[in-house]
Protein backbone atom coordinates (compact mmCIF):
# COMPACT_ATOMS: atom_id res chain seq x y z
CA UNK A 1 0.00 0.00 0.00
CA UNK A 2 1.41 3.16 -1.10
CA UNK A 3 1.49 6.46 1.67
CA UNK A 4 -0.07 8.31 -0.49
CA UNK A 5 -3.36 6.26 -0.04
CA UNK A 6 -2.99 4.72 3.28
CA UNK A 7 -3.27 8.89 4.63
CA UNK A 8 -5.96 8.82 2.19
CA UNK A 9 -7.51 6.20 4.33
CA UNK A 10 -6.94 7.24 7.52
CA UNK A 11 -8.56 10.72 6.58
CA UNK A 12 -11.60 9.76 5.53
CA UNK A 13 -11.71 6.81 8.76
CA UNK A 14 -10.22 9.26 10.83
CA UNK A 15 -12.98 9.22 13.54
CA UNK A 16 -12.49 5.09 13.54
CA UNK A 17 -8.83 6.25 14.58
CA UNK A 18 -9.21 8.68 17.19
CA UNK A 19 -12.01 6.90 19.02
CA UNK A 20 -9.38 4.09 20.25
CA UNK A 21 -6.72 6.62 20.42
CA UNK A 22 -8.63 8.64 22.80
CA UNK A 23 -10.76 6.19 24.97
CA UNK A 24 -7.97 3.15 25.55
CA UNK A 25 -5.58 5.94 27.31
CA UNK A 26 -8.27 7.22 29.47
CA UNK A 27 -8.98 4.09 30.46
CA UNK A 28 -5.78 2.86 31.35
CA UNK A 29 -5.05 6.13 33.49
CA UNK A 30 -8.38 5.97 35.30
CA UNK A 31 -7.26 2.11 35.94
CA UNK A 32 -3.59 3.16 37.04
CA UNK A 33 -5.20 5.43 39.45
CA UNK A 34 -7.66 2.83 41.12
CA UNK A 35 -4.87 0.31 41.60
CA UNK A 36 -3.45 0.22 44.95
CA UNK A 37 0.32 -0.08 46.00
CA UNK A 38 1.47 -3.10 46.45
CA UNK A 39 4.04 -3.84 49.72
CA UNK A 40 6.32 -6.74 49.20
CA UNK A 41 8.35 -8.38 51.82
CA UNK A 42 11.58 -9.95 51.51
CA UNK A 43 14.19 -12.03 53.41
CA UNK A 44 15.45 -15.31 53.77
CA UNK A 45 16.36 -18.53 55.53
CA UNK A 46 20.07 -20.23 56.05
CA UNK A 47 20.19 -23.95 56.89
CA UNK A 48 23.29 -24.61 59.39
CA UNK A 49 23.95 -28.64 60.54
CA UNK A 50 23.95 -28.42 64.25
CA UNK A 51 24.71 -32.10 64.25
CA UNK A 52 25.58 -35.43 62.37
CA UNK A 53 25.05 -39.03 62.16
CA UNK A 54 28.16 -40.69 63.18
CA UNK A 55 30.77 -41.95 60.44
CA UNK A 56 29.56 -38.88 57.85
CA UNK A 57 31.61 -37.02 55.85
CA UNK A 58 31.65 -33.17 56.47
CA UNK A 59 30.33 -33.48 52.44
CA UNK A 60 27.35 -35.30 53.41
CA UNK A 61 26.46 -33.18 56.40
CA UNK A 62 26.47 -29.95 54.08
CA UNK A 63 24.71 -32.01 51.44
CA UNK A 64 22.12 -32.71 53.84
CA UNK A 65 21.75 -28.88 54.54
CA UNK A 66 20.97 -28.25 50.91
CA UNK A 67 18.17 -30.87 50.78
CA UNK A 68 17.07 -29.40 54.17
CA UNK A 69 16.63 -26.17 52.39
CA UNK A 70 13.88 -27.26 49.82
CA UNK A 71 12.31 -28.94 52.70
CA UNK A 72 11.46 -25.43 53.96
CA UNK A 73 10.47 -24.34 50.89
CA UNK A 74 8.12 -27.13 50.41
CA UNK A 75 6.42 -25.91 53.92
CA UNK A 76 5.82 -22.43 52.38
CA UNK A 77 3.58 -24.26 49.77
CA UNK A 78 2.05 -26.68 52.36
CA UNK A 79 -1.63 -24.91 52.52
CA UNK A 80 -1.90 -26.43 56.10
CA UNK A 81 1.30 -24.42 57.19
CA UNK A 82 0.70 -21.53 55.52
CA UNK A 83 -3.03 -21.27 57.43
CA UNK A 84 -1.09 -21.87 60.26
CA UNK A 85 1.18 -18.97 59.69
CA UNK A 86 -1.82 -16.33 58.82
CA UNK A 87 -3.34 -17.52 61.59
CA UNK A 88 0.42 -16.25 64.14
CA UNK A 89 -0.18 -13.23 62.29
CA UNK A 90 -3.45 -12.89 63.20
CA UNK A 91 -5.15 -12.50 59.72
CA UNK A 92 -7.90 -14.01 58.08
CA UNK A 93 -7.59 -15.17 54.33
CA UNK A 94 -11.10 -15.59 54.11
CA UNK A 95 -11.15 -11.44 54.44
CA UNK A 96 -7.67 -10.79 52.35
CA UNK A 97 -7.48 -11.46 48.47
CA UNK A 98 -4.60 -13.94 50.05
CA UNK A 99 -3.70 -16.89 48.51
CA UNK A 100 -2.59 -19.79 50.42
CA UNK A 101 -1.24 -21.56 47.36
CA UNK A 102 0.65 -18.53 46.03
CA UNK A 103 1.42 -16.44 48.64
CA UNK A 104 5.21 -17.18 49.25
CA UNK A 105 7.32 -16.47 45.67
CA UNK A 106 10.20 -18.91 46.78
CA UNK A 107 12.97 -20.18 44.06
CA UNK A 108 13.72 -23.77 43.53
CA UNK A 109 17.39 -23.87 44.25
CA UNK A 110 20.33 -26.39 43.97
CA UNK A 111 23.76 -26.62 46.10
CA UNK A 112 22.52 -23.54 48.14
CA UNK A 113 22.16 -23.20 51.78
CA UNK A 114 19.76 -20.35 51.57
CA UNK A 115 16.66 -19.94 50.43
CA UNK A 116 15.63 -16.10 49.74
CA UNK A 117 11.57 -15.35 49.87
CA UNK A 118 9.38 -12.83 49.06
CA UNK A 119 5.56 -12.01 50.03
CA UNK A 120 3.01 -9.55 49.05
CA UNK A 121 -0.06 -8.17 50.48
CA UNK A 122 -2.27 -5.12 50.58
CA UNK A 123 -0.26 -3.13 53.49
CA UNK A 124 3.00 -2.82 54.75
CA UNK A 125 1.64 -3.70 58.07
CA UNK A 126 0.18 -6.94 56.88
CA UNK A 127 3.38 -7.85 54.91
CA UNK A 128 5.51 -7.27 58.15
CA UNK A 129 2.83 -9.75 60.11
CA UNK A 130 3.28 -12.08 58.10
CA UNK A 131 6.89 -12.42 57.52
CA UNK A 132 7.74 -12.29 60.74
CA UNK A 133 5.32 -15.15 61.72
CA UNK A 134 6.38 -17.24 59.02
CA UNK A 135 9.77 -16.97 60.51
CA UNK A 136 8.46 -18.06 63.84
CA UNK A 137 6.52 -20.61 62.39
CA UNK A 138 9.21 -22.44 60.41
CA UNK A 139 11.68 -22.04 63.23
CA UNK A 140 8.55 -24.10 64.82
CA UNK A 141 8.46 -26.98 62.39
CA UNK A 142 12.14 -26.95 62.53
CA UNK A 143 12.39 -27.75 65.88
CA UNK A 144 9.56 -30.73 65.32
CA UNK A 145 11.57 -32.19 62.15
CA UNK A 146 14.91 -32.13 64.74
CA UNK A 147 12.94 -34.01 67.24
CA UNK A 148 11.60 -36.70 65.14
CA UNK A 149 14.50 -36.73 62.70
CA UNK A 150 15.02 -40.63 62.39
CA UNK A 151 18.89 -39.82 61.06
CA UNK A 152 20.58 -38.45 63.57
CA UNK A 153 21.03 -35.11 62.03
CA UNK A 154 19.30 -31.89 63.39
CA UNK A 155 19.24 -28.31 62.14
CA UNK A 156 19.32 -24.84 62.84
CA UNK A 157 17.38 -22.02 60.82
CA UNK A 158 18.78 -18.50 60.73
CA UNK A 159 16.55 -15.68 58.87
CA UNK A 160 17.56 -12.21 57.61
CA UNK A 161 15.53 -8.93 58.57
CA UNK A 162 12.58 -8.50 56.33
CA UNK A 163 12.38 -5.81 54.37
CA UNK A 164 9.83 -4.26 52.77
CA UNK A 165 9.29 -2.66 49.06
CA UNK A 166 6.26 -0.67 47.67
CA UNK A 167 5.28 -1.19 44.37
CA UNK A 168 3.18 1.59 43.01
CA UNK A 169 1.46 1.36 39.76
CA UNK A 170 3.71 2.92 36.76
CA UNK A 171 1.65 5.66 35.41
CA UNK A 172 3.78 6.46 32.85
CA UNK A 173 4.40 2.81 31.64
CA UNK A 174 0.84 2.21 31.48
CA UNK A 175 -0.04 5.47 30.26
CA UNK A 176 2.41 4.53 26.93
CA UNK A 177 0.78 1.14 26.94
CA UNK A 178 -2.29 3.03 25.85
CA UNK A 179 -1.44 5.00 23.88
CA UNK A 180 0.57 2.38 21.45
CA UNK A 181 -2.35 0.17 22.05
CA UNK A 182 -4.91 2.93 21.09
CA UNK A 183 -2.61 3.31 17.65
CA UNK A 184 -2.53 -0.28 17.01
CA UNK A 185 -6.18 -1.07 17.63
CA UNK A 186 -7.26 2.35 15.45
CA UNK A 187 -5.64 1.45 12.20
CA UNK A 188 -6.87 -1.54 12.16
CA UNK A 189 -10.55 -0.89 12.83
CA UNK A 190 -9.71 2.01 10.43
CA UNK A 191 -8.10 -0.53 7.65
CA UNK A 192 -10.90 -2.97 8.05
CA UNK A 193 -13.28 -0.42 7.55
CA UNK A 194 -12.38 0.76 4.36
CA UNK A 195 -11.84 -2.43 3.00
CA UNK A 196 -15.48 -3.17 4.17
CA UNK A 197 -16.75 -0.42 2.35
CA UNK A 198 -14.75 -1.11 -1.10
Amino acid sequence: MEIKLFLQIIKRQLWWLLVPLIVIPIATTIFSFQQKPRYTAYFSFSAIPVSQTEGSSSYETMRSATIFVNTIRNWLYEEAIVAEILKEANINPENTQINLKSLYKVPQLDNTFSLPVQLSADSREQAEKIALATIKIINQETEKFNQTSKTGLSFAVESSEPYIVETKPNLKYNLALGLVSGVLLGLFLALSKHYIET
